[in-house]
């Protein structure tokens, strides 16, 4: 039988950025703190940051590493290392009329105290469209899928899917604020799927 998914209203606040080395070495970083539970208690902290190489001014690849602390109501704190590898490339590049960009993201998933990993593919496709004076609409979606089930919760198949909507306010030259609304559906085995309403805020930095 199927079950009404389940919802929640969430608060997350981000700090990205991708920052140029020398040459064509690139660093990125994703800092993040999710409060849950009807906006009330910290319920995940995500630290990921990566290096990785210019391709072509509008293609990289970078190799990562991230760690994941979830704590959810009523189950055990599960610590996550994830390693990942990653591209980032353009899709369509009207220069001031708008871009598409996408983003494709392999994880290797381990849970502290267990030897199993969790295989996941992601993909975002992103646009952003300029409205005057810096400002943009901007909008992303990314599905997940998983390859391999694990004892410690993962199941194979689609895992999730995130959808984003927003504006973009540039602060200074290389910052910009990033606010919206995102939903996330998260596909569960053995009780109702999970949706996540979420403010989403965050402070970008591309230099």
């Amino acid at each position: 039988m199927a079950h009404a998914a389940e919802e929640d209203t969430q608060t997350w606040a981000a700090v990205h950025g991708m920052v140029g080395l020398r040459g064509r070495a690139v660093v990125n970083f994703d800092y993040q703190a999710r409060i849950t539970d009807t906006h009330s208690r910290a319920g995940q902290v995500l630290l990921r940051q990566a290096i990785g190489y210019r391709i072509t001014p509008k293609t990289s690849v970078f190799g990562g590493y991230a760690y994941v602390r979830t704590d959810n109501l009523g189950a055990k704190v599960l610590d996550e290392h994830r390693l990942f590898q990653q591209a980032n490339f353009s899709i369509l590049d009207a220069g001031k009329s708008g871009a598409i960009t996408g983003r494709s993201r392999l994880e290797q998933r381990f849970v502290e105290g267990s030897g199993e990993v969790g295989w996941r593919m992601r993909q975002q496709i992103r646009g952003a469209l300029p409205i005057g004076k810096g400002f943009a609409l901007v909008g992303s979606a990314e599905p997940f899928f998983a390859f391999n089930r694990t004892t410690w919760g993962q199941k194979a198949g689609f895992d999730q899917l995130r959808l984003f909507g927003g504006i973009a306010l540039p602060v200074a030259r290389g910052f910009a604020i990033e606010t919206g609304y995102m939903g996330q559906y998260i596909a569960r085995d053995a009780k109702a799927d999970r949706m996540n309403h979420i403010i989403s805020l965050a402070i970008t930095i591309n230099r």
